[in-house]
C-alpha cells in the first residue's frame, strides 16, 4: 500500500514537471493568452517624429483641419541633453485665417526641468516682443498684432506624461511617455 502511495506521488510530480516545462500536448508549444493593457498608447523617441508628421496630414488625428507639412519633424538633442522635435506646417483650406506653424517639442526629464524649460521658452517669446494674451499654470500665449487674428502668435504649453500632445488651437492623438514642452510660433499665411 505504501508502495502505491509513493508511486502515485512520483507520477504526480512527473506530470507537474512535464507540464511546467511546456512538454505537454505531444511536445507542441501552445501559446498562452497574454494580458492586454488598456493604457494610452505611448510613443518612443525613435518614432515620435514620424507619428507627428503622419498626424498632421491625416485628418483622422486632427479635428478636420488638413495641414500641409512644410518641413517634416526631425529629431535632435539639445544642449541640455533633451530630445527635441522641430517641424513646420501650415493650415489647410478648412481654416478661415490660415497660419504657418513653427513648432518645437522638447522631451524633458522630470517635472522640475519641465517647469524650468517652460519658463525659458516664455522668456524667449517675451524678448521677441510677444505680449501676453493668456497665462495659466503650464500654458502661456502671446501675440504681436491685434486680436482676433494677430499677425503672429506664440504659445508655450506643458504636456504631462502619457497625454496627447496639443498646441495652440490644435489637438492630435500623438502620445508621449515623457513630460514635454511644446513651443509654437504662428505667422499669418
Amino acid at each position: 500500500m505504501q508502495f502505491k502511495s509513493i508511486t502515485a506521488i512520483a507520477v504526480l510530480l512527473l506530470v507537474v514537471a512535464v507540464s511546467a516545462s511546456g512538454c505537454i500536448n505531444g511536445g507542441n508549444d501552445v501559446p498562452q493568452p497574454t494580458a492586454t493593457s488598456t493604457a494610452k498608447p505611448t510613443a518612443t523617441s525613435a518614432d515620435l517624429a514620424a507619428r507627428l508628421n503622419s498626424a498632421l496630414i491625416n485628418e483622422n488625428y486632427t479635428l478636420g483641419e488638413n495641414y500641409t507639412l512644410v518641413k517634416p519633424f526631425t529629431r535632435a538633442v539639445n544642449q541640455y541633453g533633451n530630445v527635441v522635435y522641430a517641424g513646420v506646417f501650415k493650415d489647410g483650406e478648412a481654416t478661415l485665417v490660415p497660419y504657418v506653424h513653427n513648432m518645437t517639442i522638447e522631451e524633458t526629464k522630470n517635472r522640475n526641468e519641465t517647469i524650468t524649460r517652460f519658463n525659458a521658452y516664455v522668456a524667449q517669446a517675451r524678448t521677441m516682443g510677444y505680449s501676453l494674451t493668456y497665462n495659466t499654470t503650464g500654458q502661456w500665449e502671446g501675440a504681436i498684432g491685434e486680436r482676433p487674428n494677430p499677425n503672429n502668435i506664440a504659445s508655450v504649453q506643458i504636456i504631462e506624461p502619457n497625454n496627447a500632445i496639443a498646441w495652440y488651437n490644435t489637438y492630435i492623438k500623438v502620445y508621449d511617455s515623457n513630460y514635454t514642452v511644446v513651443s509654437e510660433y504662428e505667422t499669418k499665411a
